[in-house]
């Protein structure tokens, strides 16, 4: 492999191997290297009792992972905030924990309860992306939410930062789900298929997302988000197409 890294296609799909640097920025010291050697991530048609059994780790990591279980996020059978919070673990805490090694304090791993995440009602350290006044996790309104943006867009802002260039469309749609029902009773904005900000925007991408809209309907929405004067509702919809 390159030591710069190698932008490539695998499958019709854009894809980057990363570079030893980009690799070492999240498999370093600090992380103990094995990102996905996670009690909980292994707990599964009895893995850990074979592994125990081999001598490869001790009791407290099996126990370790009864105490804090991760549920498969695509099991619908599961709450569904279990499985937001599965899945912010799998893709997100490896930087966003106590000594991650990111410049914000927030915590997505398993272990912290939502009022200790720095999300739920917190203000951004890094950019409201045209959502005023807006905290990184509004309970109940994912369009009035920086996370939910930041996890929705493919241009400037997007996360992760490094890694995959596709997008897990199930997932992003799992998270706004899971923000909803934080306060299923607020209020959110409108679908308009003419957005005039960035939480409109947002409320127009879920209905385009989901398949909710017309063909047409669709064609007219993305024609009009693609030419928007406002940056934040552009960089939202880069990637799309219109047919």
């Amino acid at each position: 492999m390159r030591k710069e890294g190698l932008d490539t296609t695998v499958s019709g799909n854009p894809y980057r191997f990363p570079s030893r640097d980009e690799c070492m920025r999240c498999h370093g010291s600090n992380f103990n290297r094995a990102l996905a050697f996670y009690p909980a991530q292994l707990n599964r048609d009895g893995q850990l009792e074979r592994f125990f059994h081999l001598g490869m780790f001790d009791k407290e990591f099996v126990q370790m992972a009864k105490k804090q279980p991760l549920g498969n996020p695509y099991d619908e059978s599961a709450s569904v905030e279990q499985r937001a919070r599965s899945w912010l673990h799998s893709n997100c805490s490896h930087c966003h924990r106590l000594s991650g090694g990111t410049s914000t304090t927030n915590q997505m791993n398993i272990s912290a309860p939502n009022d200790q995440m720095a999300l739920i009602n917190t203000p951004p350290t890094k950019g409201r992306f045209g959502l005023e006044n807006a905290p990184m996790i509004e309970p109940g309104n994912p369009y009035r939410s920086i996370l939910y943006y930041r996890m929705a867009t493919k241009g400037a802002g997007h996360m992760p930062m490094l890694g995959a260039r596709t997008q897990d469309r199930e997932g992003v749609r799992l998270v706004h789900d899971w923000i909803r029902a934080l306060n299923p009773e607020v209020m959110t904005a409108e679908v308009s298929l003419t957005p005039k900000n960035a939480e409109e925007a947002l409320a127009l991408y879920q209905k385009i997302q989901s398949g909710a809209l017309l063909p047409e309907e669709r064609k007219r929405a993305l024609a009009f988000c693609m030419k928007h004067t406002d940056p934040f509702v552009l960089n939202l919809f880069a990637g799309f197409s219109l047919e």
